[in-house]
């Protein structure tokens, strides 16, 4: 099973300062949008750790009239030397991310450690990020899986997921597969789409679990529902085999064209055979090509390996070079999102 981690906690600001200040139920007003800005400026020098994370929200969204990311680290500074363990989170993603300071992992860690030891699921769950793949500190696989535990016994779906990882694969511990399903279940039940793909994937192949096809089709229909390329692919095989779900080429093509849109090239190169020979959409050789080109784009395949100069000669001059205008008209519109850094991101709770 390739165990996908949730990589990294986000910038959350605007929902940090947010569930701070306004401590009573989900119909108080934006905080950011009623804001007495001279007020909550006195109250930030006056010591105020609230109004201190919250001028550090507004100048970091510019929610005040004004973006600068310096003064909103110099606020966010003041209220994590005091002691408050959202802005030393937040403290700790300005440094991470080099927001209005020099970009430092090591100082970010050391702000996640402080909010983490105050309790803060979030940081734990960064500072054990940065312990796993090593950044700004020596990798220490153990306070990784500590701090993932701490983090998900406090209910934070994502570190679930990464301690079931580091459960199944043995990093920092002996291998558990019997407590991976149990983190993994919990996070699924929470809905992480990371999770209910894992799930699904070793209820589909009976490992750790008795094997399940009707269950794996479950869970791994709802992480292709919330988007996860992964789950998306193995869906369009379980409906282009009908295993767990009934057969159904159509949206075996469809799932697979939702992969394939993400850059996933096993989604890619399942979508070209089904082009090629017409199974679950008409028969285009045009799109064939152009899928089979970007599923060995980066692989050890050759662009012009045999299956493509196979798919080639069946084809015309003309539909080699309109499949591969398609192919580089993808590639123009998904380049961006495809190239983002490894390291991502998701919101607090």
């Amino acid at each position: 099973m390739g165990c996908v981690r949730v990589l990294f906690a986000t910038f959350a600001f605007l929902f940090v300062a947010v569930l701070t200040v306004q401590a009573s139920g989900d119909n108080q007003p934006d905080i950011l949008a009623t804001a007495d800005w001279s007020k909550l400026m006195q109250q930030a020098h006056n010591g105020d750790h609230q109004a201190q994370v919250v001028l550090g929200v507004a100048y970091q969204t510019g929610a005040i009239g004004k973006q600068d990311f310096h003064e909103a680290a110099r606020w966010f500074s003041r209220a994590a030397e005091a002691g408050d363990p959202i802005a030393q989170y937040d403290l700790g993603l300005v440094y991470y991310y080099g927001k209005g300071v020099a970009r430092n992992p090591a100082e970010a860690l050391k702000w996640f450690e402080r909010a983490a030891a105050r309790g803060l699921r979030e940081g734990q769950f960064n500072a054990a990020r940065l312990y796993e793949t090593g950044t700004g500190v020596s990798a220490n696989l153990g306070r990784a899986l500590d701090l993932y535990r701490e983090a998900a016994e406090s209910g934070d779906a994502s570190a679930e997921n990464n301690l079931a990882c580091m459960y199944w694969n043995g990093e920092g511990v002996g291998r558990d597969p019997e407590a991976a399903v149990k983190w993994f279940t919990k996070s699924a039940q929470q809905g992480d789409a990371k999770a209910q793909a894992a799930l699904g994937d070793l209820l589909r192949a009976g490992r750790g679990v008795p094997r399940d096809e009707r269950a794996a089709a479950m869970w791994l229909l709802k992480a292709a529902e919330q988007g996860d390329p992964r789950a998306e692919n193995t869906v369009g095989i379980l409906y282009l085999n009908g295993q767990g779900v009934a057969a159904d080429d159509s949206l075996a093509a469809a799932w697979f064209a939702k992969a394939a849109e993400q850059g996933n090239r096993d989604a890619q190169a399942n979508l070209a055979v089904l082009y090629e020979i017409g199974r679950g959409v008409s028969r285009d050789l045009n799109r064939a090509y152009q899928w089979l080109v970007l599923s060995r784009e980066g692989t050890e395949h050759a662009e012009q390996g045999p299956a493509i100069q196979d798919l080639a000669g069946m084809m015309t001059k003309e539909q080699v070079a309109e499949a591969e205008r398609l192919a580089s008209e993808w590639r123009s519109v998904h380049q961006t999102a495809l190239s983002q850094p490894d390291i991502s991101l998701v919101a607090l709770h």
